[in-house]
């Protein structure tokens, strides 16, 4: 009998796979087949005749070529495809591996999925799934808040910050005086309304007396 793919006519009938439609193969054939489409996480491993059949090959089939560790593999992929389409409420799988079991309550009242898998056993957060870290706030969490209180920190660094009005370098005051100098480039500047200052008399541009009521900026922090 001929193999429908490689075309080897010397098998016998009774090692011959065959569809849903009866085209049959040889057993080194459907194996490759099987593997690519393990390999691809595809449920259906179909029919190779070159009438361009696309029956798949039934499972009892499958049984009789692929090792067991091939056929699990395929298994574990049907399985998640039919608990997928039946769409199960509150069905839920281990992140690490392909146990999964049905929750009636929330994560807020059952937070963690313990895994009861032999070989898995891994305790992880139902919320961001990620290892248990009871106590601590989910990555996700933590990571908005870490972003938030940078984002104070960052404003208020630049409601501090000032740009030199001759080279642009940035400083921050040191003192409580608003006259401010910066030595690499001589410039003189007001640190409140970030004018440049005249050399000659830079003070010049302040109210100096601490009470005093003008419009000029206040040297002295109040």
């Amino acid at each position: 009998i001929e193999c429908g793919c490689c075309f080897d006519d010397g098998c016998s009938f009774i090692t011959m796979i065959q569809c849903k439609d009866g085209h049959l193969f040889c057993r080194d054939c459907v194996t490759a087949q099987a593997g690519t489409a393990v390999g691809s996480r595809q449920r259906d491993i179909l029919c190779m005749d070159g009438t361009g059949c696309r029956q798949p090959f039934p499972a009892t089939e499958l049984q009789k070529c692929l090792d067991i560790r091939t056929y699990d593999l395929w298994q574990k992929i049907v399985q998640a495809e039919d608990i997928a389409a039946a769409d199960l409420r509150g069905f839920e799988h281990c992140p690490a591996c392909d146990f999964g079991m049905i929750f009636e309550v929330g994560h807020h009242v059952a937070p963690l999925f313990k895994c009861l898998k032999s070989d898995c056993r891994l305790v992880t957060c139902r919320r961001c799934r990620k290892p248990d870290h009871t106590g601590r706030p989910c990555t996700n969490e933590e990571d908005v808040r870490l972003k938030a209180e940078h984002a104070v920190e960052e404003a208020m660094t630049q409601a501090l910050l000032r740009a030199c009005p001759g080279c642009r370098v940035p400083f921050v005051k040191s003192d409580g005086v608003s006259k401010c100098l910066n030595a690499r480039c001589g410039i003189y500047s007001c640190y409140l309304c970030r004018q440049p200052l005249p050399r000659e008399n830079p003070y010049g541009h302040f109210e100096r007396d601490r009470l005093g009521v003008s419009n000029k900026c206040k040297l002295w922090d109040a």
